[in-house]
């Protein structure tokens, strides 16, 4: 199997929903062959039927930047985090594996609208949506007869994807939550900024943020423009500093999993900026057609006709 099939094998935007989750459980198995894969099944199988507007009650997601290929994305990232972690014996207990892939299927439950929220789109949410997905991942679960104490602790690992949230509002947690919640948090991440579409996807963010209101990006480009730093700037400096440099472990699974001694994500995120460098630098004025994967222009450009 190629170096580009096997990261393929987590970043396919239109791969089955199925396909996936059995890769999820090759590595839950590997991580540790007791955790709950049917429970957890029964989960992501809730999430993908919410997203899909197969849940009585609720929309069909909207969101086309924080979207179930996302999630997924997220999902998958998470759990290869853990299993890099669990290999280099930085994890060294698995009791809250499951949590913490649950707490990534719920992450961005928030973005999701109620069948009376039919003004705008779930994008009004985003200030909101992480505070909106634990509140609704505790509602879910006890329904799914999880306990207070599992709840409580997914509710703490989806709190670590908050990027503004202040140090001192982190309660001290056990080791291995503590750890899970710096996991989820590093997945959140760098599964956008890997997707092979991520540039591309961004002109769905740029909709998104004006939608909701959020301040500091004028158009498109502009996003565009200010993503390289704020990669350097801030996200290097969560992924290190706040979230405790796990990008790394990566490689260590890809080479347990998969025989490759390579960390593909950090590649391909350094794929992502080198080209958009390529783009601001020579194709300023028409950066829409160096952007042409994933039909995002094409959808954008049929919304004006």
């Amino acid at each position: 199997m190629s170096v580009d099939t096997v990261f393929e094998h987590v970043f396919v935007a239109d791969k089955s929903t199925g396909d996936v989750f059995e890769e999820i459980s090759h590595i839950c198995l590997q991580i540790d062959s007791s955790l709950d894969i049917p429970r957890l099944r029964d989960i992501y199988d809730d999430i993908v039927r919410l997203f899909k507007g197969e849940v009585a009650g609720y929309r069909e997601c909207n969101t086309r930047y924080h979207d179930l290929s996302h999630t997924i994305s997220v999902f998958l990232a998470t759990a290869r985090l853990i299993h890099g972690a669990i290999v280099t014996e930085k994890l060294k207990s698995t009791a809250n594996v499951v949590n913490c892939l649950v707490a990534a299927l719920f992450h961005d439950v928030g973005f999701i609208q109620d069948e009376t929220d039919t003004e705008k789109s779930g994008a009004t949410h985003s200030p909101d949506h992480e505070q909106r997905s634990i509140d609704f991942m505790q509602h879910h679960l006890q329904e799914k007869d999880f306990s207070s104490q599992d709840i409580d602790t997914i509710g703490h690992i989806i709190s670590r994807t908050i990027l503004d949230l202040p140090e001192e509002q982190i309660p001290p947690l056990p080791e291995d939550i503590d750890l899970l919640s710096r996991i989820l948090g590093t997945a959140d991440l760098i599964a956008q900024m890997a997707d092979r579409f991520y540039l591309e996807k961004l002109l769905y963010l740029y909709r998104e943020f004006e939608e909701a209101g959020v301040r500091g990006f004028v158009s498109e480009l502009d996003l565009l423009k200010k993503t390289e730093s704020f990669y350097k700037e801030q996200s290097k400096k969560r992924l290190q500093k706040e979230l405790g440099n796990l990008v790394p472990l990566m490689r260590d699974h890809f080479r347990e999993r998969f025989g490759i001694d390579r960390n593909l994500y950090q590649e391909y995120i350094d794929k992502n900026i080198d080209y958009l460098k390529t783009i601001l630098e020579s194709h300023e004025s028409d950066y829409r057609r160096m952007l042409r994967r994933g039909g995002v222009v094409a959808s954008l450009e049929d919304e004006l006709i």
